[in-house]
């Protein structure tokens, strides 16, 4: 059985604020390709539990008791009903309630060395005053911030498993900040199989994403786990952009025993300019589809 659609008619929203209280009630319209048994397998199928943060406001959970479900023109369609409030969101992991299970986020430190060869002040090139760089280079420690997300969902989805070490192939929204493109890394995906006291099966699912906003040194746009490096090597091009007129570099009538600056169009650089190359070497994936919290924090003590 698939799910075809889920909406959210707006006319069936309902609301209610206070000091201690916030309440969001309405109603999602499901299409299954297969009409489910009953109406308790069509909550089942479409994924609603009692706990289940709100899409939106995931400080809000589902409270106990309050999903019903009914069907809309014939066995397909189907009207499920659910009041979201902090009073769902009360359990958390180390409850021994584990039927209403709220997400967890916890975040954490990690970093990187990466070779620094423009100065950050001044954008100059760092060599020596004959222009050659500096053996060994100059080493930067970069510190980045992660996070563990911790998740109660109907399934274990083993096939995220294949996404770890993935980066994100377009911007995306998560806890708060939008994230550019190439910016987040699923690092490792953790699936914790459970049972609530009815006996019924959940997986709590740890998702651990690493961010890191680093910039090009070229254009300063966040270009997070891409690679760039500078336009190097030992050979160079006789006519620009022409790949059949690759020749050996000489200096003084010697080969060279370092890389030389190359410019854009493959030919010498001879000047303090430098030109910068970008690749990607991770995989990418649509982090979109993790279902992670949009917003931050995404529960209320």
């Amino acid at each position: 059985m698939a799910i075809i659609s889920i909406d959210y008619p707006q006319d069936e929203l309902e609301a209610e604020l206070g000091n201690t209280i916030q309440v969001q009630s309405e109603v999602a319209v499901v299409v299954f390709d297969t009409p489910p048994a009953s109406g308790l397998d069509a909550i089942a199928q479409a994924g609603f539990y009692p706990g289940m943060p709100h899409r939106i406001m995931p400080w809000l959970a589902i409270e106990e008791g309050s999903l019903q479900s009914k069907t809309i023109h014939g066995g397909h369609e189907w009207a499920i009903s659910a009041t979201y409030s902090i009073e769902g969101a009360t359990a958390s992991k180390a409850s021994t309630d584990t039927s209403s299970y709220r997400t967890e986020v916890v975040p954490f430190n990690w970093s990187y060395q990466r070779v620094v060869t423009v100065d950050k002040e001044s954008g100059v090139a760092i060599e020596n005053s004959a222009g050659d760089p500096f053996d060994p280079p100059f080493i930067e420690v970069v510190p980045n911030i992660g996070w563990r997300v911790t998740m109660r969902e109907t399934s274990a989805n083993m096939n995220r498993c294949f996404s770890v070490g993935s980066i994100n192939n377009a911007s995306f929204q998560m806890i708060g900040l939008t994230i550019p493109k190439y910016c987040a890394q699923l690092s490792n995906y953790t699936p914790v199989p459970q049972y609530d006291q009815y006996g019924n099966f959940f997986s709590l699912n740890t998702y651990e994403v690493k961010w890191n906003f680093a910039l090009s040194k070229e254009t300063g746009d966040k270009i997070g786990f891409r690679q760039e490096v500078l336009n190097a090597g030992y050979n160079a091009l006789r006519t620009a952009n022409d790949l059949t007129t690759k020749a050996r570099r000489y200096i003084k009538g010697e080969p060279c025993v370092t890389p030389q600056k190359l410019k854009s169009d493959g030919t010498p650089e001879l000047t303090a300019a430098v030109d910068y190359l970008q690749f990607t070497v991770n995989d990418l994936v649509d982090f979109s589809a993790f279902g992670l919290p949009l917003q931050y924090p995404s529960s209320q003590v």
